[in-house]
């Protein structure tokens, strides 16, 4: 058997060794690693709510970006689509306000990897004594809010779910705060 001299042994490894560097780095964009910051963004970090005759409504302006290194898809009707309004209490995340939609089914909104969809929440919660829906799911409306959108990672419109979610860090926002001006 042959040995190389060190060298040239070295010469020889030197590829191979950065292609494996190279692979392990893209390896680091992987959809299962955390992304930096929330994939959701909001305009504003503190929110009123305003009175109106049968309920409370504020706009939320939001951009989604792709944390993904492939499409993502969203579930709709007409471009309505399951965004959800959850509050922390006690150090957790609770469901506090579901969206009514409208029940068809349209192409899946398809989002390329790093790109942004910007949309409006036009919140509204009907008050709790009347049977103006959707309403809080939440009695104190003051706090921490975040949007969580349910995003999926494959689409197909015969699989349960349409497809798979995203792990909750890739669909969700940045916390804000939600005042209630009636308190």
């Amino acid at each position: 058997m042959t040995m190389l001299p060190p060298l040239r042994l070295a010469r020889r490894l030197l590829p191979v060794l950065l292609l494996l560097i190279g692979v392990v780095r893209c390896d680091d964009s992987s959809p299962l690693e955390p992304p930096d910051s929330e994939p959701i963004q909001t305009d504003q970090q503190r929110y009123t709510l305003q009175p109106g005759e049968s309920g409370l409504t504020a706009t939320i302006i939001w951009s989604y970006t792709n944390p993904t290194g492939g499409p993502v898809f969203v579930v709709n009707c007409l471009g309505a689509s399951n965004l959800f309004v959850e509050k922390e209490i006690a150090g957790g995340w609770v469901r506090a306000w579901t969206p009514v939609l409208p029940q068809c089914l349209s192409p899946p909104i398809v989002i390329q990897p790093a790109s942004v969809r910007t949309d409006t929440l036009e919140l509204f919660a009907g008050y709790v004594s009347n049977n103006v829906w959707p309403k809080f799911e939440v009695d104190d409306l003051d706090g921490v809010y975040r949007l969580v959108w349910d995003v999926l990672s494959t689409y197909g419109e015969n699989v349960p779910g349409f497809g798979d979610l995203l792990p909750l860090d890739r669909r969700i926002s940045n916390p804000f705060e939600l005042d209630d001006p009636r308190q």
